[in-house]
């Protein structure tokens, strides 16, 4: 499974790395657990059943149960040995008593035992020094609640909730503390400072819009969900009548019990040298450190207002950029999504609960996957710009282990694509794209659009029609392309309503 992940990733994966993979989801890992930590318990658990219910399978001859007393010691000997199950003490020793207590102990639950194990095993990263503050913040943050939910599958998620290869490539190297880069470059999003191998400064720059496309994501997605629960939420309403507070905005407002709820979205990063021993220390200490300071900025405007237009509630829902929220913001999420559950009866909660945590949590993520990949070199397709088109090339790589940026005047090398996207540096465009092989003359990986017969069926397709200023604003070559188009068919014997 290592090395499948590491091809997958386009990265061979360090031991730490590979430590919090093999972790459960809720822990902060990949859910790739190893079977290596589980046998001995497995074993011991299937005995231990096993030994439960002999007597009810063997009958004496005269009709009674056996009276079975099997011996514990050679399953003491074969379970107790086991050198995986000597590194867990605490586990070794519910399973010893568990042993002792023979038939009468069981059944054991063996997933109690696995999530002891993996429990320990997190502990024992999080007390490595080599994965350091930052490691503990970023594993803390991706083992916080709800903030693995966008790798669940979601049974009725609409179409919308896909990634590309490249957005998938990036966000969860960026979960594992993976580089994103060979080496540090020049940010493509600012131009003046150096972008970093891990994409601290992609996700901190400030230039370029890609932060505020990600504040406006979230925004509308909190807005769908109130809307879904009927609390016809207003988005960037101006709640103050004080001045100078008048032209003030909040992301959503709506109405839910005797409150006008304010909220205020946010993403934080939980890295920065300002939020990093709180979100070492907790999980969402990051979040909830920012909601502070959403709190100040709107206490003066809140306040201002006349004593009996004091309904006003500011929620600030801060998330970051590992998907763990602050404090105030699940509550407030989960009044929205049990009003929604009263909507839909039919569906059970948890239900409802996993696809509205879900979209909140997968918009999180490939906005945030996005915006580091403009920085990235992640062994995918890059793409040049022809006459004002994007066209996928095939380009070589740095680190000869994954795709790179292209400047758009250059003209793109012979190497295969190996799964999803890259970035133009010019333009600082993020583009996607397909790809399967790793390094394949002449882009033949994966079905990269390269090579010979790629590129002149390419060049014969024909161009699609340009939009125009007169076909936005409705003018003349607007009202011609729309005459030339067929008349809508007629039901029999009727005829258009209103004509």
């Amino acid at each position: 499974m290592r090395r499948a992940l590491a091809r997958t990733l386009g990265a061979e994966l360090g031991d730490t790395e590979w430590v919090q993979a093999s972790l459960p989801l809720r822990l902060g890992g990949l859910g790739m657990h190893s079977c290596a930590d589980s046998a001995a318990v497995a074993g011991v658990a299937a005995t231990l059943e096993g030994i439960k219910g002999l007597p009810l399978l063997t009958r004496a001859p005269g009709g009674g149960p056996l009276q079975i007393t099997p011996t514990q010691d050679s399953v003491c000997a074969a379970s107790l040995a086991c050198p995986r199950l000597a590194l867990f003490p605490e586990v070794l020793t519910e399973v010893r008593d568990s042993l002792q207590a023979g038939a009468a102990g069981a059944p054991r639950k063996q997933k109690e035992w696995s999530g002891k194990i993996s429990g320990a095993r997190q502990a024992g990263l999080l007390r490595d020094p080599l994965v350091g503050v930052r490691g503990q913040a970023r594993i803390r943050s991706c083992a916080a609640k709800h903030a693995s939910t966008w790798l669940y599958g979601a049974h009725n998620a609409p179409d919308d909730l896909w990634m590309s290869p490249a957005e998938l490539t990036v966000a969860v190297r960026l979960r594992l503390g993976m580089q994103l880069a060979p080496q540090a470059r020049e940010c493509r999003l600012c131009g003046a400072a150096e972008a970093d191998r891990f994409g601290d400064h992609s996700l901190t720059c400030l230039n370029a819009g890609l932060r505020t496309r990600a504040h406006t994501a979230l925004r509308n997605e909190v807005g769908a969900l109130a809307r879904e629960a009927l609390l016809c939420p207003v988005l960037e309403d101006r709640p103050f009548t004080k001045h100078p507070h008048r032209n003030k905005r909040v992301d959503v407002a709506y109405t839910r019990g005797e409150k006008r709820r304010l909220i205020d979205v946010a993403i934080t990063f939980p890295l920065q040298a300002n939020a990093v021993k709180k979100a070492a220390e907790t999980e969402g200490g990051a979040a909830t450190k920012y909601e502070a300071v959403k709190r100040r900025t709107y206490d003066g405007p809140i306040l201002a207002e006349a004593p009996e237009q004091q309904d006003l509630l500011l929620v600030p829902m801060v998330v970051d950029t590992f998907g763990a929220w602050g404090e105030s913001a699940l509550p407030e999420l989960r009044a929205l999504v049990n009003a929604v559950h009263r909507r839909h009866d039919w569906e059970t909660y948890a239900a409802v609960s996993h696809l509205a945590f879900h979209r909140l949590s997968f918009v999180v993520a490939r906005a945030v996957a996005r915006i580091a990949l403009v920085n990235a070199d992640v062994h995918l397709g890059a793409r040049r710009v022809e006459e004002g088109e994007l066209e996928l090339d095939e380009i070589s790589t740095d680190d000869g282990a994954g795709s790179s940026s292209s400047s758009s005047s250059s003209s793109g090398s012979s190497s295969g694509g190996g799964g999803g996207s890259s970035s133009s540096n010019s333009s600082s465009s993020v583009a996607s794209g397909g790809g399967g092989g790793g390094g394949a003359p002449e882009g033949g990986g994966g079905g990269a659009p390269g090579g010979p017969q790629a590129r002149q069926r390419r060049d014969h397709r024909p161009s699609p029609p340009r939009m125009t200023n007169n076909h936005r604003r409705g003018g003349r070559v607007n009202r011609e392309m729309r005459d030339e188009r067929p008349a809508p068919k007629l039901p029999l014997g009727g005829r258009c309503k209103g004509k």
